[in-house]
């Protein structure tokens, strides 16, 4: 809650009261619309922080309301950060806890597992709210987690996080467990990587570390993870890592710079996920790098959509041997890499497209993959009998030191459709197979008779008609009926 002169309307007091009596007015203000107790480093509120641990004030401001079974404690901003030299524990027993301020900032001056944490044994129903604050975990010889949720039994245990900075965390949150109904929103992560000791430390991180409860049905919104580092503190680990986790939303979540070995997202047996409008962008690879693609699914059922991959030095997405059933819809790729597929198993690829002048290459096993309406190009230099899964894809011979034929599917499904381009002045080729024919020039060609041009920037785009013949439309220059 940022200084306001309207907190005071209604008081006895104007907008033109001294800074005493408005201090004293605001807290007064502060516990009318629900916090139970203020906490202060300026002698104004419940409790007097001096600057030396003061985790020991906020705790037993966090015990008073936790006794009271529920309340709020307000962390007042007068400029000066608290100093923690001890995790701070929300409570855990059933009811309604607020931890909020406006914008104060709660700074770590010890080795702790994490700064706030929250852990609710069975039984117990809570809801959590934390908001406005900003969490210094230092950067230094080693940096510390922040945050960290578990939920050991299915109850009505919401957590609601709003207006959150994270300066320099090894790991921003962790979910463990039962975390149901939950919302992220609007959270500013800096973070740096640098280091080794901090390399296999994903900054959210959703797991099934119990065997038995799932994160699910949480929602992630305008969540910004701005990184620096080097090669030396390369993440060998995800950036967003869900494991087990299920129904989960990530809305215009950020990833910004870095060092990655591994992938920037990564679903591990998380089934039912939705991205969408999200960003990665300006992510640097090491020599190391072990290819795991810049999403890496190993999961089903998930929707990527409207999400955008920018200046990225990695394979582009990795299906790995247990994915199937994913959806990747409106997807823009402003970076070159592959798309590889590690199994025969459904995939489904519609619409995706790339920027002008960036080059996306599938590798692996494309049966069973729905690949339609992506913008993307792929250069010849040898023969190639093309598949039906490639359908929407833009063929050259760049590169090619004579003639190439490029052989049409002889399973095509009706709208199946290839573009076809010289690109070097060599003859590109085009046959339809034995048991097809190509509608152009003004006729139906015999079956088998194929067509070539040889002149830079002739194009021509075929089509399937469903009968297992081709219909040339958008020709440019002359294509030559053999």
């Amino acid at each position: 809650m940022a200084w306001d002169d309207t907190l005071l309307a209604g008081s006895v007091l104007g907008p033109g009261a001294s800074q005493f009596d408005k201090i004293n007015q605001l807290i007064q203000a502060i516990k009318r619309r629900g916090a139970t107790k203020v906490v202060s480093n300026d002698e104004y509120g419940d409790y007097y922080c001096d600057g030396t641990a003061d985790d020991v004030q906020i705790q037993e401001a966090f015990d008073a309301v936790k006794l009271a079974g529920g309340g709020s404690v307000f962390l007042r901003n007068t400029g000066t950060s608290y100093n923690i030299s001890s995790k701070l524990v929300a409570p855990n027993t059933t009811g309604r806890y607020i931890f909020s301020s406006d914008n104060a900032t709660i700074q770590k001056t010890a080795t702790m597992d994490y700064m706030f944490e929250r852990n609710v044994p069975t039984g117990s129903n809570v809801t959590l709210v934390v908001a406005g604050l900003t969490f210094n975990a230092v950067y230094n010889s080693a940096c510390w987690p922040i945050f960290n949720f578990v939920q050991a039994t299915e109850k009505d245990a919401r957590i609601y996080m709003r207006d959150i900075t994270g300066l320099y965390p090894s790991i921003f949150l962790r979910l463990d467990g039962h975390i149901w109904n939950s919302e992220f929103r609007n959270c500013y992560v800096y973070a740096t990587r640098d280091k080794v000791a901090w390399a296999d430390k994903p900054f959210i991180h959703l797991l099934e570390s119990d065997g038995v409860g799932v994160p699910k049905i949480n929602t992630f919104e305008n969540i910004e993870l701005s990184i620096w580092g080097s090669d030396a503190g390369k993440m060998t680990v995800p950036a967003i890592w869900l494991e087990g986790a299920a129904y989960n939303v990530f809305g215009h979540v950020c990833l910004d710079g870095g060092y990655f070995d591994d992938a920037l997202i990564k679903l591990d047996n998380a089934n039912y996920n939705t991205f969408e409008n999200c960003r990665c962008q300006d992510i640097l690879t090491p020599g190391t790098y072990n290819g795991v693609g810049a999403i890496h699914i190993d999961a089903f059922c998930n929707i990527f959509k409207n999400n955008r991959l920018v200046h990225l030095n990695h394979k582009l997405i990795k299906f790995d041997t247990n994915s199937r059933d994913n959806l990747f819809i409106g997807n823009n790729y402003w970076a070159t890499g592959t798309i590889d597929f590690a199994h025969a198993n459904p995939e489904y690829l519609i619409d995706n497209f790339a920027k002008a002048g960036e080059i996306v290459s599938y590798t692996g096993t494309l049966t069973n993959k729905i690949i339609t309406g992506n913008e993307r190009i792929e250069h010849h230099t040898a023969a190639d009998t093309l598949t039906k899964e490639e359908s929407g894809k833009i063929h050259t011979n760049l590169g090619a030191g004579g003639a190439i034929k490029l052989t049409l599917p002889q399973d095509a499904i009706i709208g199946t459709s290839f573009e076809f381009v010289v690109m070097t002045a060599q003859q590109l080729q085009v046959d339809p197979g034995a048991a097809g024919a190509i509608y152009i020039n003004g006729a139906k060609q015999t079956d088998d008779a194929y067509i070539w041009a040889d002149d830079e920037a002739e194009s021509v785009k075929l089509v399937a008609d469903g009968n297992g013949d081709w219909i040339a439309i958008g020709m440019v220059g002359t294509w030559t009926v053999v």
